[in-house]
């Protein structure tokens, strides 16, 4: 009787084993994504102080931010010039100005198979600061 309970025990876990692998790998790419967004965020907001402090322009800010997401610690090395957005506002218009960060992840192959799963799935940064007051939001 042992001997069937132990076979049945490595049977289930045969079943599940493809359920854990997915799980692992989901979790490891959700982490992977919260990560990638809080550079971004921290990146937009480094351009934004390149903005506001340093009165750079927006090709300034732009090669300030790659070279910040590529050199520095964090190696995003795949960012365009074309994923970054600016709008500097006149204060004038009680607007705030924008930095924005767009990024596409790559998916791993194996969530790729679930349907309706974004492939690549698209992170953004964004910060937002009134340019003459320095209150960022």
């Amino acid at each position: 009787m042992k001997k069937q309970e132990s076979g049945q025990s490595f049977t289930e876990l045969i079943l599940l084993m493809p359920i854990f692998v997915m799980f692992f790998v989901a979790i490891i790419f959700f982490t992977k994504i919260y990560i990638t967004k809080i550079i971004l965020e921290q990146a937009s907001r480094h351009g934004m102080f390149m903005l506001t402090s340093h009165k750079y322009n927006e090709d300034d800010v732009k090669n300030e931010i790659i070279n910040y997401l590529t050199t520095e610690r964090f190696l995003i090395s795949d960012i365009r010039r074309e994923n970054i957005e600016i709008k500097i506002i006149n204060t004038l218009e009680f607007k705030p100005s924008e930095v924005t960060i767009k990024y596409k992840l790559k998916v791993p192959k194996l969530l790729a198979r679930i349907r309706g799963f974004p492939n690549p799935f698209h992170i953004t940064g964004h910060s937002e600061c009134y340019i003459r007051t320095g209150l960022l939001q």
